[in-house]
C-alpha cells in the first residue's frame, strides 16, 4: 500500500508539472502569434509582451510553489518539529495527529506513526522508572532506619553483652540485605540497558551448580533440611556469571522457604538436546493467582520473609533466562511446596 501510494504520488508530481508546463507554452506561443498579428514588424513589443509573459508565469509558479511547500511540506515540518520539542522536555503523554495529506509525501505519515510509537515506548518506560524509584525508595528506608535504629542502641552502656551481639547480628544481616538490593538493582539495570553482554562459551554446568549449593551448605544445615541432588555432568555454551545468578537465586528461595526439617530436590539433567535444572522445595506455596506476579520486581507473596530478601531475585533470573534464551516454568501447590524449572538449549560449542 505505501510503495503504491508513492508511485501514485511522484506519478501525478510528474503529471501536474507537465500539465503546467504545457499550459505554459501554449498561452507563451499563443501570447507570440497574437502579438506577431497585432503588432506587425515591432519586434520590440513582441519581445517585451513575451517578456512580460514569462515573467507573468514565473512569478506564478512562484507563487504556487511557495504555496504548495506551505501546505505539503512546512505544516507537517512545523507540527514534527513542535512535537520533538515536547519530547525533548520529558512530555512523553503527546502524540503527533496523523492526519494524512495525499498530497504529503508518504514518509511523513511514517515519520509521524514511528514518533508516536516511540513517545508511547517512552511513556511505559518512564511510568517503570518511576515506580522502581519508587520501590527501590521503599525498599532501602526499612534497612536504613534499622541501622540507625540498631546503631543508637548500642550506644547504651548498660546492655549485657549478648544483647550487644545480637543487635550488631541484626546490623551486619541488614547490611548485607542492603548490599544485595543494591547489586540487584545494579545487574537488572545494566542487564535491562543491554550493557551486559553474554559471554558465550564452554562451562561446566554441573561444577558450578555444586559451588553454588555449597554456598547454602550451613544455611541448610541449620534448617535441618534434607537435600537430595540428582546433578548429571553437563557441559554446554552459556554465560558462567549467568547461570550463578540463576542457580544461586533459585536454591536461595528454596533454602529461605522450605521448612525445618523439611527436603530439597535439586537436579540437572540432559533431557533430548536440553540442560534441564528442577528445583522442589517444601516450602508454604504460591497461590495460583500469584504466580504470574512472581517474577516482577519487588513483588513478595510472602511478607514474613521480606527481611531476608528484596523481591528482585526472580525479576533477575528471568532477565538472565531471557537474555539466555531459555525458559522458566513454575508449579506450586498450597502447603506442599514448588517446582521451579529452567531449561537451556545445549550447545557443545560455540558456533
Amino acid at each position: 500500500m505505501n510503495g503504491r501510494r508513492k508511485w501514485r504520488f511522484s506519478i501525478a508530481g510528474t503529471l501536474l508539472q507537465s500539465i503546467y508546463f504545457l499550459i505554459i507554452v501554449t498561452i507563451s506561443i499563443w501570447v507570440y502569434n497574437r502579438a506577431v498579428e497585432t503588432f506587425p514588424g515591432r519586434t520590440f513589443i513582441v519581445i517585451l509582451l513575451i517578456a512580460l509573459c514569462v515573467l507573468f508565469f514565473s512569478l506564478t509558479s512562484g507563487l504556487m510553489d511557495i504555496a504548495r511547500r506551505k501546505w505539503t511540506i512546512d505544516q507537517p515540518v512545523e507540527k514534527i518539529t513542535d512535537f520533538t520539542s515536547l519530547i525533548a522536555k520529558g512530555n512523553f503523554k503527546s502524540r503527533l495527529p496523523l492526519e494524512e495529506n495525499r498530497f504529503s509525501p508518504l514518509e511523513f505519515s511514517l515519520i509521524a506513526d514511528n514518533l508516536n510509537k516511540m513517545a508511547e515506548e517512552l511513556e511505559k518506560n518512564e511510568v517503570l522508572k518511576e515506580d522502581f524509584i519508587s520501590n527501590v525508595s521503599h525498599e532501602m528506608k526499612t534497612p536504613l532506619a534499622i541501622l540507625s535504629g540498631y546503631a543508637k542502641a548500642l550506644q547504651d552502656p548498660s546492655l549485657d553483652e549478648e544483647t550487644r551481639k545480637k543487635y550488631l547480628q541484626t546490623i551486619e544481616t541488614t547490611a548485607n540485605n542492603l548490599s544485595q538490593l543494591v547489586k540487584n538493582i545494579l545487574s537488572l539495570s545494566r542487564l535491562e540497558n543491554q550493557k551486559i553482554l553474554p559471554n558465550m562459551k564452554e562451562v561446566q554446568a554441573d561444577e558450578i551448580l555444586s559451588e553454588t549449593i555449597l554456598l547454602y551448605e550451613e544455611k541448610i544445615e541449620e534448617k535441618d533440611i534434607q537435600l537430595e541432588c540428582d546433578i548429571d555432568e553437563i557441559r554446554f555454551v552459556s554465560e558462567p556469571s549467568f547461570l550463578k545468578i540463576v542457580y544461586s537465586n533459585i536454591l536461595s528461595n528454596a533454602v529461605k522457604f522450605t521448612r525445618e526439617g523439611g527436603r530439597i530436590v535439586v537436579s540437572l539433567k540432559k533431557e533430548g538436546e536440553e540442560a534441564v535444572f528442577r528445583v522442589q522445595d517444601e516450602g508454604p506455596g504460591i497461590a495460583k493467582e500469584n504466580l504470574s506476579h512472581i517474577f516482577e520486581k519487588f513483588y513478595q507473596e510472602d511478607t514474613s520473609h521480606a527481611k531476608e530478601g528484596n523481591g528482585l531475585g526472580l525479576a533477575l533470573v528471568k532477565e538472565v533466562i531471557d537474555r539466555l534464551g531459555g525458559t522458566i516454568e513454575v508449579e506450586s501447590e498450597i502447603g506442599v511446596g514448588t517446582t521451579f524449572v529452567i531449561t537451556q538449549k545445549l550447545k557443545e560449542k560455540e558456533q
